[in-house]
């Protein structure tokens, strides 16, 4: 989509897009309508819900306020196998540390791919460890909080 202001060199560099490419794309809410009308009622799957939250509110579209973040996922499930707490890890370090494929980082359909084969890599595994619902993967936040304050900033350690 056509960015309201100039991107900094740092966008450009990551997403490998400039404000030239992007000159003639929709704008935000052209966009972005049709995903909010998808989103309503719905629980998405994001990496770095923060993230996402800025960009899409700051662009007119919020997200809904019960997500599955793979980002908390991968630090849920690395501290229920007895490790350490990661911290955030980019969606290529946990499809990395899950065996699959990074899929084009820092483009939509690549994160996209990318994020939905993580998502069900972690599922199953946290699924085969008691977290079998949605209220569960949605609640992930709180479980690290809880993790956090029973056994430190580091959750659970092996060893």
């Amino acid at each position: 989509m056509r960015p309201r202001v100039a991107s900094t060199g740092a966008s450009s560099e990551i997403h490998g897009l400039r404000d030239y490419d992007l000159a003639a794309e929709a704008t935000a809410p052209e966009a972005l309508g049709p995903l909010a009308a998808v989103l309503h009622g719905r629980i998405p799957v994001v990496h770095a819900q923060w993230v996402e939250r800025t960009f899409l509110r700051k662009a007119g579209c919020p997200l809904p306020r019960r997500v599955v973040d793979t980002a908390l996922l991968w630090r849920l499930l690395s501290i229920e196998r007895g490790e350490s707490d990661p911290g955030t890890c980019s969606l290529s370090a946990i499809a990395a540390a899950l065996g699959l494929p990074a899929h084009r980082p820092h483009t939509a359909e690549g994160d996209t791919l990318t994020a939905a084969q993580a998502f069900l890599a972690m599922a199953s595994h946290l699924e085969a460890r008691g977290y079998a619902t949605v209220r569960a993967l949605t609640t992930a936040r709180r479980r690290l909080r809880a993790s956090q304050v029973w056994h430190g900033p580091g959750g659970l350690r092996s060893g």
